[in-house]
């Protein structure tokens, strides 16, 4: 990360937030907890490590699973590692591309058409109603996280209050997007069929970063 990222800004507020997640788990360790009053002048001091543990835990394995996945897939096969590993990339530095939905779910016991009729458009009409005004007292509202992907010529809907998250991902923004844009010699831009498509790739990566 040190080779790839040149802003010693940014490298600072990677150190930042890394030690001060070594401190916070040692001190959970421990059984006590400190509290640090940073200086308001240094902003890398106001960074802190922002991932819950479970996404800390994996986030080694997810690394080296792009990592190798982009490294040593087939460009292009679409049912490839390479392209998997892309999806998973993609989503894990957009997390703000997913938003919170909600659906009904029906507290009483009535619902006759939980049949085999559940694939008419009568009952998917009569579903998306219930979903969009579940607002009486038999139906309880449920909110659910979905990925909206987004298309490759949309901006990107970054805001800085995703700083920190950033932050404590650098590596999986710097590293897959180094390899990455060494794989995408290997894409085809002659040929007019795959033209559209090779073009298309690489523009979903690079609007993560404009």
């Amino acid at each position: 990360v040190r080779h790839l990222v040149s802003d010693v800004t940014v490298r600072n507020m990677v150190k930042n937030a890394s030690v001060s997640c070594q401190h916070r788990q040692t001190e959970e360790r421990e059984g006590r907890v400190t509290v640090t009053a940073g200086n308001d002048d240094d902003t890398s001091a106001k960074i802190v490590w922002c991932l819950p543990p479970a996404m800390s835990t994996i986030q080694p394995s997810m690394f080296n699973y792009i990592r190798v996945g982009l490294t040593c897939g087939s460009i292009h096969d679409r049912r490839s590692i390479f392209h998997r590993a892309l999806e998973a990339w993609l989503v894990w530095i957009e997390p703000w591309n997913y938003v919170m939905k909600r659906r009904a779910v029906v507290v009483s016991g009535s619902g006759s058409n939980s049949n085999g009729s559940s694939a008419s458009a009568t009952h998917r009409a009569g579903e998306f109603l219930r979903n969009a005004a579940a607002t009486v007292s038999s139906h309880r509202v449920e909110y659910y996280p979905a990925y909206v992907k987004p298309k490759p010529t949309s901006p990107s809907t970054y805001s800085s209050q995703w700083e920190a998250y950033v932050v404590s991902n650098l590596n999986l923004y710097t590293v897959p997007l180094a390899i990455f844009l060494k794989r995408a010699r290997e894409l085809d831009f002659s040929s007019t069929n795959e033209y559209p498509r090779s073009l298309a790739l690489v523009q979903r990566v690079l609007r993560v970063f404009s």
